[in-house]
C-alpha cells in the first residue's frame, strides 16, 4: 500500500535559490502528495517565487504566511504541524534534491516499518551546485569517528505517527533536528542512508561554525584540534552538563510516552519505547556517577562495567574517562 507524503519546508529570505529546490520535487520519480511551505515574512520575493511554483505544481502545495517572525526552529515545527503524509521528509530552502530521493526513501521506510526515522546523505557543493565529491557522512566520520553526530534535519524522513512524540517541539532543544534525532536515537528507531541523495549547498547565508561544513576533505589535523579542544575545555563540566540535559530530554519523552500509554495500555511499541527511554536513563545516570570520580575512580569503574548491560560503547568509555 502506498504511503502518502509530505514535503516540510521552512522558507525565509530564501530567493537566490529556492526556485531550484521546488523545481527538484517536480523532478523527483515519486512525486510528493503535498508541500507544506511555512515563511518566517520574508521581505524578498521568495513567497513570490513560491505562489508561481503554485500555480504549475502538480501536486498540492499550501503556503502559509507568518504574521511575525518564529525564528527557525518554530518556523519548521508549524510546517510539520499542517503535514498530512504518511512519511514527512524534512526540506530545507536552499538544497536540491536528486531524482530518485522521494522515492528510494519512502521504499527504505516502507521496507523498515517499524522505523521511526531515516536520514540520507548528501553531496557538499558550492553555492553554484558544483559538486565537490565530499559527503556529510565521510566528513563527519572523519572529525568524529563516528556517525552519532550525523543529524542533517534537511536529510530526514519520518513517520507521522510518531508526531505525538516529537510535537511540540521540547523547549529544551534548540534545534529542531537535534530533537527529531535525539528521540530516534533514545527508541533505537533510526536509520543512516549512505546513498547521496541530495546536493547540500553551501554559500554565504549558510555556514555555520559545524567543522563538517566546508568545501574541502577534512584531515587527521582537524579531527586532532576536535579531541584536543573536546579534551582540553571540557574540564569545566562541559559533558558533565551534557549528560543532565540528556536525562531531563529522556524525561521529558518519558513523560509523553507515559501519557499516550495511559490512553492505550496494550500499545506494545509505546511500552517498548518506554523501556528504551528508562534503560537509556539508568545508562545516563550511571554516566554520570563515573564523571563525578577522579580519574583513577574513572578507570576503576569503566574497568568493572558491563558495557552490554548499560548500553555503553567503548568509545564512549574512553571519553568519558578522558573528559
Amino acid at each position: 500500500m502506498s504511503m502518502k507524503i509530505s514535503i516540510a519546508l521552512a522558507s525565509y529570505n530564501g530567493s537566490a535559490y529556492i526556485k531550484e529546490q521546488l523545481d527538484s520535487f517536480l523532478m523527483q520519480t515519486r512525486l510528493p502528495d503535498e508541500l507544506i511551505i511555512s515563511d518566517d515574512v520574508s521581505s524578498d520575493n521568495t513567497v513570490e517565487i513560491i505562489n508561481n511554483f503554485i500555480n504549475d505544481a502538480p501536486f498540492r502545495v499550501i503556503l502559509i504566511k507568518n504574521d511575525v517572525n518564529l525564528g527557525f526552529t518554530s518556523n519548521f515545527e508549524k510546517a510539520i504541524q499542517h503535514c498530512t503524509g504518511d512519511l514527512i521528509f524534512i526540506s530545507d530552502q536552499d538544497d536540491f534534491w536528486l531524482p530518485n530521493k522521494i522515492e528510494y526513501m519512502s521504499t527504505y521506510m516502507q521496507n523498515h516499518p517499524g522505523l521511526f526515522i531515516a536520514v540520507n546523505n548528501t553531496e557538499i557543493t558550492d553555492k553554484n551546485l558544483t559538486p565537490t565529491g565530499i559527503t556529510k557522512i565521510s566528513q563527519v566520520k572523519r572529525l568524529q569517528g563516528g556517525l552519532s553526530g550525523f543529524i542533517p534535519g534537511c536529510c530526514s524522513v519520518f513517520r507521522s505517527n510518531m508526531c505525538k512524540l516529537y510535537l511540540p517541539f521540547s523547549a529544551e532543544y534548540q534545534s529542531y533536528d537535534g530533537w527529531l534525532h535525539f528521540i530516534g536515537s533514545t527508541i533505537e528507531s533510526r536509520d543512516i542512508v549512505f546513498k547521496v541523495l541530495q546536493y547540500y549547498r553551501l554559500h554565504g547565508s549558510n555556514t555555520s561554525e559545524y567543522a563538517v561544513n566546508v568545501k574541502r576533505e577534512l584531515t587527521i589535523f582537524d579531527r586532532f584540534k576536535y579531541i584536543w579542544k573536546r579534551v582540553v575545555f571540557d574540564r569545566s563540566g562541559i559533558k558533565k552538563t551534557s549528560i543532565e540535559q540528556q536525562i531531563a530530554l529522556c524525561e521529558i519523552l518519558k513523560y509523553k510516552v507515559e501519557g499516550l500509554l495511559s490512553e492505550s495500555p496494550l500499545d506494545s511499541s509505546m511500552i517498548n519505547n518506554h523501556n528504551m527511554i528508562v534503560s537509556k536513563v539508568d545508562m545516563l545516570k550511571y554516566r554520570l556517577k563515573i564523571m563525578e570520580k577522579g580519574r583513577l575512580g574513572r578507570m576503576v569503574a569503566l574497568l568493572k562495567i558491563d558495557s552490554r548491560k548499560h548500553k555503553i560503547s567503548f568509545k564512549t568509555m574512553i571519553s568519558d574517562f578522558i573528559g
